[in-house]
């Protein structure tokens, strides 16, 4: 019978350990699913990775489903070679996870996070007690979606409710109606046609039928005029700028509010502070070097 060395059968006993502890990290792992949005449209082909490495790829409904081992990992969204959300993310064992990802055209991305986690807070990707959710009573949510532009209901548009994984989406009357663990919830809605709506902090009431009645803005729609009236202060410095912007000729203008910040006693001494402009004899003005029968002094628009 072969005799193994002590050293030989540590090696093996660390060998051994090493898989078991690999293998159960993998039996312990966390879903994760991404719903991926660009103004509303679900987007298909973004590249899914963790740690570095390709995971899947996002369907025509924008959605992409994967699992992770449990523990800290790097969760990276990139679309044609863009990184588009880079996020540490800790995934606890049977937690299921649901995100929704909203890529903007500056290269960043907006997110918002759903989660089982085992605790309220523990999960990166997380942030709701499984346990919360297993032992809640449910409710019943009913909704209607209408437009903010004309009242009409809105049909077809998705909503996403924290705690509930259904796929919902409003009727041609734009209603929905769905149980809910009771609670409070957070609300999503997303359409194609209209800018996202979120609600946080919804109460839903045990055994009880809480309605709500949304308005949806109309993606691209624009704000009505809003329009500043700032009264016009004769003699101000914001006065004499716009003078000077609407004036035909070329000129220079003092106000009444220069010359008494600066403290000149007569229009001479004001006048002394005006480019190209010099004073002779405390009494005479002259313009570029020009002698008086180049210049001409006006008052109220007449000629002196």
């Amino acid at each position: 019978m072969p005799v193994i060395s002590m050293k030989a059968r540590s090696a093996v006993m660390a060998f051994v350990l090493a898989i078991f502890l690999a293998s159960n990290a993998w039996a312990q792992q966390a879903s994760l699913t991404l719903y991926v949005f660009d103004t509303g449209a679900p987007v298909s082909g973004i590249e899914v990775l963790i740690d570095g490495e390709l995971q899947t790829l996002t369907n025509a409904q924008g959605v992409a489903s994967l699992t992770v081992p449990a523990g800290l990992h790097y969760l990276e969204l990139r679309l044609q070679d863009t990184v588009v959300l880079g996020q540490e993310i800790l995934a606890v064992q049977d937690e299921v996870a649901q995100w929704i990802v909203d890529v903007t055209g500056g290269g960043s991305a907006i997110f918002d996070v759903e989660s089982s986690g085992s605790e309220p807070g523990e999960s990166g990707i997380a942030g709701l007690g499984q346990a919360d959710l297993a032992n809640a009573t449910p409710g019943t949510l009913q909704g209607q979606l209408l437009s903010a532009d004309d009242g009409q209901p809105i049909a077809d548009a998705r909503i996403y409710i924290s705690g509930v994984s259904t796929d919902l989406r409003s009727d041609k009357d734009g209603k929905f109606t769905i149980e809910v663990p009771s609670g409070q919830r957070s609300l999503s809605i997303l359409h194609t046609a209209f800018n996202t709506l979120s609600r946080d902090d919804v109460v839903i009431e045990a055994n009880e039928t809480t309605a709500l009645t949304l308005q949806l803005t109309p993606a691209g729609s624009e704000l009505p005029e809003f329009v500043v009236v700032v009264p016009h202060i004769s003699g101000s410095l914001a006065s004499v700028l716009e003078e000077r912007r609407e004036d035909v000729a070329i000129g220079n203008i003092l106000a009444s509010e220069q010359i008494s910040k600066a403290g000149d006693s007569d229009a001479a001494s004001a006048l002394k502070r005006v480019t190209g402009l010099t004073l002779v004899g405390g009494r005479f003005i002259y313009v570029r070097g020009l002698g008086e029968r180049y210049s001409s002094v006006l008052l109220n628009g007449a000629n002196i």
